[in-house]
C-alpha cells in the first residue's frame, strides 16, 4: 500500500475503479451475503421441524410479519416479537418461537472467511450493516459457527443503530458511528431496495444475487476476478 497525501493506492489486486473512487472500506450485509438465511416463513418453519398452523404469511417474506422489522430496529421487545410468532403460526409457546427464529439462519457461505481475511490483510477496513436482532446477533458474533462474521472489524446492526435498511437514517447513523464517509464505502447487499437506498446516500453499492454463486459475485465486485 502506498499513501500520497489523503489518497490511498493499493499495489495489490484491488480493482482499479475502487482505488479511483477512494473506496477502501467494505461494508457487508450478513444474511445471504456472508451467511445463508431463509427469507420466507415457510422455509424457516420447515427448517425448524415444528408443527404449525396455516397462516397467510406462509408464502410471504419474513418482513411481512408486522413485528419483524420493528424488532430488528429495537422498536418491539423480544417478548412481544416471539409472542407474535406464537399467535401467527399456532406454536405452543415462546420457546418454540425462539427455535423458529433461530431456524431462519443457515450456514456461512464457503470462502467468505478467506475473503475477509484477504481484505483485512491488504489494509482495507471491513464492517457489517445488517438488519439484525439480539437473538441472531449473539449467535453471529459470539457463540455461533460464523468465523467470517466474527473476523469483520466493525460489526454494525439495525438493532444497535435504532434504524433498519432501507431507511435513509441507518446509513447516516452508520457513518456517524464509524467516522466513515459515504464516498469511501463499497456496500454489498442481497436486497435490491437496500442497495438502491444506500446508493441514494452516496454509497458505492452492489447487489448480490443470493440465487447465484455468492462468493464469486463478492470477489468480482471487489477484485475483478
Amino acid at each position: 500500500m502506498v499513501v500520497f497525501g489523503m489518497n490511498v493506492y493499493f499495489t495489490g489486486t484491488l480493482r482499479l475503479v475502487l482505488v479511483q473512487n477512494g473506496v477502501v472500506k467494505v461494508v457487508f450485509d450478513i444474511g445471504n451475503v456472508l451467511c445463508y438465511a431463509h427469507t420466507h416463513w415457510k422455509e424457516a418453519l420447515i427448517a425448524s421441524q415444528l408443527q404449525y398452523s396455516d397462516s397467510d404469511l406462509l408464502s410471504k417474506r419474513l418482513y411481512d410479519l408486522p413485528e419483524y422489522l420493528p424488532y430488528e430496529s429495537g422498536r418491539v421487545t423480544e417478548r412481544d416479537y416471539l409472542e407474535a410468532l406464537v399467535r401467527e403460526f399456532g406454536l405452543k409457546d415462546q420457546s418454540e418461537a425462539l427455535h423458529l427464529h433461530r431456524s431462519i439462519l443457515g450456514i456461512e457461505v464457503a470462502g467468505v472467511y478467506d475473503l475477509i481475511q484477504e481484505l483485512n490483510t491488504q489494509g482495507h477496513e471491513t464492517a457489517t450493516l445488517s438488519n439484525n436482532n439480539p437473538i441472531h446477533w449473539e449467535w453471529f458474533t459470539v457463540s455461533g459457527p460464523f468465523p467470517a462474521v466474527q473476523s469483520v472489524q466493525r460489526l454494525m446492526s439495525s438493532h444497535l443503530l435504532g434504524s433498519h435498511k432501507p431507511e435513509p437514517a441507518i446509513f447516516k447513523l452508520f457513518e456517524k458511528a464509524t467516522g466513515w464517509q459515504a464516498n469511501e464505502i463499497i456496500f454489498l447487499d442481497d436486497v435490491l431496495v437496500n442497495v438502491e437506498a444506500a446508493r441514494l446516500e452516496g454509497w458505492n453499492s452492489h447487489h448480490v444475487d443470493a440465487s447465484g454463486n455468492i462468493l464469486s459475485q463478492l470477489r468480482s465486485c471487489l477484485f475483478g476476478n
